[in-house]
């Protein structure tokens, strides 16, 4: 593995930048303006990682690539300030899990994690007006920036035509599905809505699958070359930090109902004196 080199200037601080992916976590050290310094390490993860096993496959690749002074991680499900709240492709027991705390814990730095795609976009925006970040991938991941103020979105779970999802009619199944041809005249027809929903001043399309499009595209739209992604592991530590949201309290059983009123009195039964036997006849 290449080691760092330790020539002081502006460098520092150096940033280790940790992708945790489904079936494999990948790092690496960037400078302070976002150049590689060492190579990509990359190990292979459990099936359904478990927060104790990713924080240790973070440790070993720490310690393989060398000194740092601070961590950016991408995360594959939803954050907010350090605490994870949703892991589709992990195993359990990460559900409100502190991992920016726990991690920083382990590696003896501070630490930063957000939605990878959410890493991916910061090195993409200007950081002025609201601009609007898609990515076009298996899926369609989504970020608003107003004046440079991340707000993370799950617009590929939203409908956008005909009952169906933006990440269904716009993710590679979609396309493989349609033709490149109506993918893209779809993709024509999201610009127009997004437009008008979110009255973007730019809106930034990113992800592999830009490579597929073919058509003019207006001037607030452009598109970003993946190699900017390299700049949000950068741009996570520009952001001002926050303190992480409290996990609400969990009632382990239901609260106790409030004692009945007492029931009223019964009346007095009634009891009436037999029939006297009629004679024999």
């Amino acid at each position: 593995m290449p080691t760092l080199n330790e020539a002081p200037g502006p460098q520092l601080p150096r940033t280790l930048e940790v992708d945790i992916g489904a079936g494999a976590i990948k790092a690496k050290v960037l400078d302070a303006r976002g150049k590689s310094l060492t190579a990509r390490g990359r190990l292979d993860a459990p099936k359904a990682a478990t927060p104790r096993q990713v924080i240790a496959i973070i440790k070993l690749l720490a310690t393989e690539l060398g000194d740092f002074e601070r961590v950016a991680v991408a995360f594959p499900g939803v954050t907010r300030d350090g605490v994870i709240h949703t892991a589709p492709t992990l195993g359990p027991g990460w559900a409100w899990f502190p991992l920016a705390s726990k991690l920083s814990r382990s590696l003896g730095r501070p630490v930063r994690v957000a939605h990878e795609v959410d890493v991916q976009c910061l090195g993409c925006v200007q950081g002025r007006g609201i601009e609007l970040v898609i990515t076009l991938d298996a899926g369609v991941g989504s970020v608003l920036f107003v004046e440079g103020h991340r707000v993370h979105l799950e617009l590929g779970q939203h409908l956008f035509r005909k009952g169906k999802t933006y990440a269904q009619e716009l993710g590679t199944r979609g396309m493989e599905k349609h033709g490149k041809r109506r993918w893209n005249k779809r993709l024509a027809a999201a610009i127009t809505e997004l437009s008008k929903t979110f009255g973007y001043d730019q809106l930034i399309l990113g992800g592999a699958n830009t490579l597929h499009i073919d058509l003019e595209l207006p001037e607030s739209v452009s598109t970003v070359r993946t190699q900017h992604a390299r700049l949000g592991g950068i741009g996570l530590w520009k952001e001002p930090g926050r303190s992480p949201v409290k996990r609400p309290p969990i009632r382990r059983s239901l609260p106790r109902a409030p004692p009945l009123p007492p029931a009223p009195p019964l009346p007095p039964a009634r009891v009436s004196a037999p029939r006297p036997a009629a004679a024999p006849r």
